[in-house]
């Protein structure tokens, strides 16, 4: 905790950017009918049925100190989805970038091959 704390307090720089990186799942909904149209003095009202349309799968970056964020939609959430978003992060936000801090939790998706090829 102590480290995470340290690389909060380093100043920003742009060639060591600090990345805090998490995961969410999101449920794709399509509604069943129309809403109803709006009256004087009533909000809009939709109907409670809608259609279930899967779910996908976001990776999000989040670099605190400038308060720039960046989402990565995947279809699931697998080692090789992370491996991607890793790579996504190191080759298409930051390629400027020297070494990135990356501040994440310790889901057992994120444990990755000892090897790379």
């Amino acid at each position: 905790m102590e480290h995470i704390l340290e690389l909060y307090q380093k100043p920003y720089d742009s060639k060591r950017p600090m990345v805090c990186f998490d995961e969410k799942s999101f449920q794709l909904l399509a509604h069943i009918t129309n809403s109803l149209g709006l009256k004087p003095g009533r909000a809009s009202r939709q109907d409670y049925e809608y259609k279930r349309n899967g779910t996908r799968n976001l990776f999000i970056f989040v670099e605190p100190k400038i308060g720039s964020r960046h989402v990565l939609v995947t279809k699931h959430r697998t080692k090789q989805d992370f491996a991607f978003a890793m790579r996504y992060l190191v080759d298409v936000i930051y390629p400027e970038a020297e070494c990135i801090d990356v501040v994440m939790d310790n889901l057992n998706t994120y444990l990755l091959p000892t090897t790379w090829t």
